[in-house]
Protein backbone atom coordinates (compact mmCIF):
# COMPACT_ATOMS: atom_id res chain seq x y z
CA UNK A 1 0.00 0.00 0.00
CA UNK A 2 1.91 3.57 -1.32
CA UNK A 3 2.36 6.27 1.09
CA UNK A 4 -0.69 8.48 -0.07
CA UNK A 5 -2.86 5.66 0.10
CA UNK A 6 -2.29 4.87 3.89
CA UNK A 7 -2.59 8.86 4.66
CA UNK A 8 -5.77 9.01 3.21
CA UNK A 9 -7.25 5.54 4.89
CA UNK A 10 -5.97 6.52 7.99
CA UNK A 11 -7.31 10.31 8.38
CA UNK A 12 -10.91 9.15 7.15
CA UNK A 13 -10.66 5.94 9.96
CA UNK A 14 -9.64 8.02 12.45
CA UNK A 15 -12.69 11.10 11.73
CA UNK A 16 -14.82 8.08 11.51
CA UNK A 17 -14.32 6.92 14.66
CA UNK A 18 -14.66 10.44 16.37
CA UNK A 19 -18.31 11.22 14.67
CA UNK A 20 -19.59 7.69 15.45
CA UNK A 21 -18.49 8.70 19.09
CA UNK A 22 -19.66 12.02 18.74
CA UNK A 23 -23.40 10.42 17.28
CA UNK A 24 -23.58 8.61 20.02
CA UNK A 25 -22.61 10.70 22.78
CA UNK A 26 -25.45 13.02 20.58
CA UNK A 27 -28.04 9.98 20.58
CA UNK A 28 -27.77 9.04 24.26
CA UNK A 29 -28.38 12.91 25.35
CA UNK A 30 -31.45 13.44 23.38
CA UNK A 31 -32.35 10.48 24.76
CA UNK A 32 -31.94 11.41 28.43
CA UNK A 33 -33.06 15.25 27.93
CA UNK A 34 -35.60 14.05 25.94
CA UNK A 35 -36.78 12.11 28.47
CA UNK A 36 -36.27 13.79 31.78
CA UNK A 37 -38.91 16.78 29.99
CA UNK A 38 -41.33 14.53 29.22
CA UNK A 39 -41.07 13.35 32.38
CA UNK A 40 -41.68 16.42 34.48
CA UNK A 41 -44.29 17.41 32.08
CA UNK A 42 -46.15 13.86 33.12
CA UNK A 43 -45.25 14.74 36.84
CA UNK A 44 -46.69 18.30 36.99
CA UNK A 45 -49.85 16.83 35.08
CA UNK A 46 -50.72 14.10 37.20
CA UNK A 47 -49.58 14.82 40.43
CA UNK A 48 -52.22 17.49 41.06
CA UNK A 49 -54.74 14.89 40.10
CA UNK A 50 -53.13 12.10 42.50
CA UNK A 51 -53.83 15.21 45.17
CA UNK A 52 -57.09 15.72 44.26
CA UNK A 53 -58.43 11.92 44.89
CA UNK A 54 -56.57 11.06 47.69
CA UNK A 55 -59.33 12.14 49.85
CA UNK A 56 -61.81 10.12 47.66
CA UNK A 57 -63.45 6.65 47.48
CA UNK A 58 -61.72 3.86 45.42
CA UNK A 59 -64.54 4.40 42.81
CA UNK A 60 -64.80 8.06 42.56
CA UNK A 61 -60.80 7.85 42.73
CA UNK A 62 -60.76 5.39 39.62
CA UNK A 63 -63.51 7.80 37.98
CA UNK A 64 -61.53 11.23 38.28
CA UNK A 65 -58.03 9.06 36.66
CA UNK A 66 -60.31 7.41 34.07
CA UNK A 67 -61.21 10.65 32.90
CA UNK A 68 -57.84 11.90 32.81
CA UNK A 69 -56.05 8.93 31.09
CA UNK A 70 -55.48 9.29 27.01
CA UNK A 71 -55.31 6.49 24.83
CA UNK A 72 -51.36 6.00 24.76
CA UNK A 73 -51.26 6.07 28.93
CA UNK A 74 -52.92 3.84 31.66
CA UNK A 75 -52.03 3.94 35.35
CA UNK A 76 -51.29 1.49 37.60
CA UNK A 77 -51.82 1.47 41.44
CA UNK A 78 -50.09 0.09 44.43
CA UNK A 79 -52.41 -0.73 47.74
CA UNK A 80 -51.01 0.82 50.78
CA UNK A 81 -50.14 -2.13 52.77
CA UNK A 82 -51.28 -4.73 50.35
CA UNK A 83 -49.50 -6.42 47.68
CA UNK A 84 -52.67 -6.33 44.75
CA UNK A 85 -52.67 -3.60 42.51
CA UNK A 86 -54.97 -2.40 40.20
CA UNK A 87 -54.84 -0.70 36.52
CA UNK A 88 -56.73 2.11 34.70
CA UNK A 89 -56.53 1.90 31.29
CA UNK A 90 -58.65 4.06 28.17
CA UNK A 91 -58.15 1.74 25.88
CA UNK A 92 -53.96 1.84 25.88
CA UNK A 93 -52.32 -0.99 23.72
CA UNK A 94 -49.78 -1.97 26.07
CA UNK A 95 -49.90 -3.04 29.52
CA UNK A 96 -46.77 -2.91 32.53
CA UNK A 97 -47.60 -7.18 33.48
CA UNK A 98 -43.55 -8.02 32.73
CA UNK A 99 -42.64 -4.75 34.56
CA UNK A 100 -42.15 -5.08 38.36
CA UNK A 101 -44.27 -3.00 40.92
CA UNK A 102 -41.94 0.14 41.78
CA UNK A 103 -41.19 0.30 45.37
CA UNK A 104 -39.94 3.63 46.17
CA UNK A 105 -40.95 6.35 48.81
CA UNK A 106 -39.37 8.70 46.32
CA UNK A 107 -40.52 10.05 42.80
CA UNK A 108 -39.27 8.72 39.88
CA UNK A 109 -39.07 8.99 35.98
CA UNK A 110 -38.39 5.40 34.10
CA UNK A 111 -37.81 4.69 29.90
CA UNK A 112 -39.01 1.25 29.52
CA UNK A 113 -38.47 -1.09 25.83
CA UNK A 114 -41.69 -3.06 25.43
CA UNK A 115 -41.89 -4.52 21.88
CA UNK A 116 -39.72 -2.13 20.03
CA UNK A 117 -41.99 1.02 21.86
CA UNK A 118 -40.49 3.44 24.01
CA UNK A 119 -42.50 3.72 27.26
CA UNK A 120 -42.31 6.73 29.78
CA UNK A 121 -43.08 5.73 33.61
CA UNK A 122 -43.29 8.25 36.51
CA UNK A 123 -43.87 7.08 39.72
CA UNK A 124 -45.54 9.08 42.47
CA UNK A 125 -45.79 7.57 46.15
CA UNK A 126 -48.46 7.30 48.23
CA UNK A 127 -47.99 7.37 52.27
CA UNK A 128 -50.88 6.80 54.28
CA UNK A 129 -51.33 8.05 57.52
CA UNK A 130 -50.35 4.88 59.34
CA UNK A 131 -46.77 4.48 57.62
CA UNK A 132 -47.75 2.40 54.62
CA UNK A 133 -46.41 3.26 51.01
CA UNK A 134 -48.31 2.49 47.97
CA UNK A 135 -48.04 4.18 44.44
CA UNK A 136 -49.02 5.77 41.23
CA UNK A 137 -47.28 4.75 38.16
CA UNK A 138 -48.31 6.27 35.58
CA UNK A 139 -46.59 4.67 32.17
CA UNK A 140 -47.12 6.75 28.60
CA UNK A 141 -46.46 5.64 25.09
CA UNK A 142 -43.36 7.98 23.63
CA UNK A 143 -43.92 7.54 19.85
CA UNK A 144 -43.19 11.75 19.42
CA UNK A 145 -39.64 10.44 20.83
CA UNK A 146 -39.76 7.89 18.42
CA UNK A 147 -40.36 9.47 15.53
CA UNK A 148 -37.62 12.74 16.72
CA UNK A 149 -35.50 9.80 17.35
CA UNK A 150 -36.13 8.83 13.55
CA UNK A 151 -35.03 12.39 12.58
CA UNK A 152 -32.00 12.52 14.50
CA UNK A 153 -30.34 9.36 13.15
CA UNK A 154 -31.07 10.70 9.55
CA UNK A 155 -29.68 14.14 10.13
CA UNK A 156 -26.40 12.29 12.02
CA UNK A 157 -26.29 9.99 9.35
CA UNK A 158 -26.11 12.34 6.57
CA UNK A 159 -24.04 14.49 8.47
CA UNK A 160 -21.19 11.72 9.33
CA UNK A 161 -21.54 10.81 5.58
CA UNK A 162 -21.06 14.02 3.95
CA UNK A 163 -17.78 14.61 7.05
CA UNK A 164 -16.38 11.02 5.80
CA UNK A 165 -16.49 12.17 2.12
CA UNK A 166 -15.16 15.81 2.86
CA UNK A 167 -11.86 14.20 5.31
CA UNK A 168 -11.29 11.70 2.43
CA UNK A 169 -11.19 14.71 0.18
CA UNK A 170 -9.51 16.61 2.62
CA UNK A 171 -7.21 13.29 3.72
CA UNK A 172 -5.84 13.27 -0.10
CA UNK A 173 -4.88 16.63 -0.76
CA UNK A 174 -3.27 16.34 2.45
CA UNK A 175 -1.33 12.88 1.48
CA UNK A 176 -0.77 14.29 -1.88
CA UNK A 177 0.93 17.45 -0.42
CA UNK A 178 3.71 15.47 1.67
CA UNK A 179 3.84 12.64 -0.48
CA UNK A 180 4.88 15.27 -4.12
CA UNK A 181 8.24 16.19 -2.26
CA UNK A 182 8.99 12.26 -1.29
CA UNK A 183 7.74 11.39 -4.93
CA UNK A 184 10.62 13.79 -6.33
CA UNK A 185 13.36 12.62 -4.18
CA UNK A 186 12.86 8.76 -5.49
CA UNK A 187 12.51 10.16 -8.99
CA UNK A 188 15.66 11.93 -8.49
CA UNK A 189 17.39 8.87 -6.67
CA UNK A 190 16.16 6.53 -9.84
CA UNK A 191 17.87 9.06 -11.94
CA UNK A 192 21.08 9.19 -9.99
CA UNK A 193 21.03 5.57 -10.20
CA UNK A 194 20.58 5.25 -14.21
CA UNK A 195 22.71 7.73 -15.02
CA UNK A 196 25.22 7.67 -11.79
CA UNK A 197 25.50 11.86 -12.34
CA UNK A 198 26.00 13.54 -8.89
CA UNK A 199 22.30 14.95 -8.89
CA UNK A 200 20.92 17.41 -6.00
CA UNK A 201 17.01 16.72 -5.14
CA UNK A 202 15.30 20.31 -5.55
CA UNK A 203 12.86 21.06 -2.66
CA UNK A 204 10.41 24.18 -3.07
CA UNK A 205 8.78 24.27 0.32
CA UNK A 206 9.45 26.91 2.65
CA UNK A 207 9.02 25.28 5.95
CA UNK A 208 12.38 23.73 7.29
CA UNK A 209 10.07 20.35 8.46
CA UNK A 210 11.47 16.67 8.07
CA UNK A 211 10.97 16.61 4.20
CA UNK A 212 12.95 19.53 4.36
CA UNK A 213 15.99 18.00 6.58
CA UNK A 214 15.78 15.11 4.45
CA UNK A 215 16.16 16.67 1.03
CA UNK A 216 19.32 18.75 2.77
CA UNK A 217 20.89 15.64 4.21
CA UNK A 218 20.77 14.02 0.70
CA UNK A 219 21.99 16.92 -0.95
CA UNK A 220 25.41 17.38 1.75
CA UNK A 221 25.94 14.00 1.30
CA UNK A 222 25.80 14.12 -3.29
CA UNK A 223 28.08 17.52 -2.41
CA UNK A 224 30.21 15.02 -0.04
CA UNK A 225 30.48 12.07 -2.55
CA UNK A 226 30.89 14.48 -5.69
CA UNK A 227 33.74 16.04 -3.95
CA UNK A 228 35.52 12.98 -3.23
CA UNK A 229 34.83 11.53 -5.89
CA UNK A 230 36.73 14.16 -7.85
CA UNK A 231 39.40 14.02 -5.47
CA UNK A 232 40.14 10.50 -6.10
CA UNK A 233 40.59 11.50 -10.21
Amino acid sequence: MKLRTKITLLTSLLLIGILLCVDIAVYSLFIKSATQNAGEMLLSKWEPVIEQGESMSTEAQDVLLYKSLTEDTLIRISIPGSDSVRTITNGADFDLNEVPVTDNRTKGTKLLQKDDERILMVYIPVETASGDMGGFEIAEKMDDLETNLKILVTILTSTTFGAVLLCMLGGSMLSRTVVRPITSSIRTMREIERSLAFMKISYKGKNRDELYEMTETFNRMMERLEESFWNQQ
